[in-house]
């Protein structure tokens, strides 16, 4: 297996899937996610790697040490995890970089209607405010890792440590499972073992 680069996948809605990018990003490469334009941005080894509708790569930024989680707000700022500063760093749509929170990092980040950024770590999900204000929204989970928002508001949360009630273990082809945990009463979480990214796969060559 050649562990130089990885690709980028894309994947049609009735499942054809054609290579987007290729020998175009490290072995490194983990987190993407796209602007409100179309552009897909890539976490590739230290840097933010932009790539345009049509597949033409630039460097958005540069001087990270291990990004892994990327995500916009509303506005257009890129939000990067950065694990190997164990930091959430602000890129303006003019890649001007600050410093949004420390002491945090996590491929997991998802932001709501509010603008409100939802950051998973540990057993928890924390909630910063647009102006960076951090509380703990959920407690008591297994070992929670991607996070997304559908369209009513409900937090879709990846833990890798939970199994079906059944069996005690993870399975591809167990139901969503809800499961109590310590977080407000009209908060619904549901987990699922499998998350299954229907329209972008990022697999190693």
């Amino acid at each position: 297996m050649n562990l130089k680069h990885r690709l980028v996948r894309a994947i049609g809605l009735f499942g054809a899937a054609f290579v987007f990018a290729a020998d175009l990003i490290s072995a490194h490469a983990d987190g993407l996610t796209f602007d409100a334009g179309g552009n897909l941005f890539v976490a590739d080894g230290h840097s933010v790697s932009k790539f345009t509708v049509d597949g033409t790569k630039s460097t958005f930024a540069t001087g990270l040490k291990e990004p892994i989680g990327l995500s916009f707000d509303t506005k257009g700022n890129l939000f990067v995890s950065d694990l190997g500063s164990n930091s959430i760093y602000k890129l303006t749509p003019e890649a001007k970089k600050s410093t949004f929170a420390s002491g945090i990092s996590s491929v997991g980040m998802a932001f709501d209607r509010s603008g409100n950024l939802f950051v998973s770590h540990d057993d928890s999900i924390f909630k910063f405010t647009p102006e960076g204000v951090k509380s703990t929204f959920v407690s008591g989970l297994g070992n929670p890792i991607d996070l997304a928002f559908d369209g009513a508001g409900n937090l879709f949360v990846v833990d890798c440590a939970v199994g079906t009630p059944e069996s005690g273990g993870g399975s591809s082809d167990s139901a969503p499972t809800e499961r109590k945990v310590a977080s407000p009463p009209a908060l619904k979480i549901h987990v699922n073992w499998l998350l299954m990214e229907l329209a972008i796969s990022l697999s190693r060559k």
